[in-house]
């Protein structure tokens, strides 16, 4: 069983904005974030996707692997989402994996959480997640609260 207050689920756009837009931005943004969650998630298919761009891929995953050794509770998704699950749901794989995963680990005995949130700055999945009444943390949101503690991360507004 996994147990925990709030968990966290990080959308690839999320991923490449901290990790490559603001160097080293993803050192600062993830402890932090962890005083707030007890479980900060990637869905498999955000990860595959993360790590696809050829040309940043050793670097990309240097900065995973560094991240998922650095913090235990930096975890893959837990639960299993096949390829018909994705295809239900009409946005971006990865979105549609985030999607299908948190209605999974909100339903399931195995897992318990206060709260599940997605951190993402794509306002199809904005619009989709809230809609089905799943918390979404906007990027947005993300920069202006950093910005109050002294980090400025990139905006994309």
């Amino acid at each position: 069983m996994l147990f925990g207050k709030k968990i966290l689920i990080l959308d690839n756009n999320i991923l490449v904005y901290l990790s490559e837009l603001c160097q080293n931005c993803i050192y600062q943004v993830i402890p932090r974030l962890f005083l707030t969650y007890s479980h900060i998630f990637i869905p498999k298919t955000i990860y595959d996707e993360f790590l696809a761009v050829s040309k940043s891929r050793k670097k990309r995953e240097r900065i995973l692997n560094e991240i998922f050794e650095r913090y235990q509770h930096f975890l893959l998704c837990p639960v299993n989402v096949s390829k018909n699950e994705l295809s239900l749901i009409n946005i971006d794989p990865g979105e549609a994996d985030a999607y299908m995963q948190i209605k999974k680990l909100d339903a399931s005995d195995q897992y318990r959480f206060e709260n599940i949130v997605f951190l993402t700055n794509d306002a199809k999945a904005i619009k989709i997640f809230e809609n089905s009444g799943i918390d979404i943390y906007k990027y947005s949101d993300l920069v202006d609260e950093f910005r109050e503690i002294g980090i400025i991360l990139p905006s994309f507004k």
